[in-house]
């Protein structure tokens, strides 16, 4: 027996579609948290593997990235998803998984977004 909808049903289905559509990836593309790395003594971050996370104020994960350094950048630049983000947290590891230095920043209201790292200390 073939499916018969009203006139109501239809509308609420394609309400529902560009709800749907309004909230999904598309609608969080430009929903991105803008940030550099920079090295506490204002030299190159150095060679490794740098981790940038975005932290929602429970500490819940809510993006993350992963870049390479060559340790020849004074600054690097990076791109986060927004929603919710209240802390980015940063870490650079060698190949070998040995954390170099780490450091975090809250997210500023409408100023750029920095994170500086710090020599992590063993």
């Amino acid at each position: 027996m073939p499916v018969r909808l009203d006139r109501r049903a239809i509308l609420r289905l394609a309400g529902a579609v560009l709800a749907a559509l309004a909230t999904g990836p598309a609608a969080a593309r430009g929903d991105t948290l803008d940030g550099t790395v920079v090295f506490a003594d204002g030299g190159a971050v150095p060679e490794g593997r740098l981790r940038i996370i975005a932290e929602d104020a429970a500490g819940t994960v809510t993006s993350e990235v992963e870049i390479s350094s060559d340790g020849t950048a004074p600054r690097i630049g990076f791109t986060l998803q927004a929603a919710g983000t209240d802390e980015v947290v940063a870490w650079l590891e060698r190949a070998d998984g040995w954390v170099l230095a780490r450091g975090a920043a809250s997210v500023p209201a409408g100023a750029p977004l920095t994170v500086t790292l710090y020599a992590a200390m063993h």
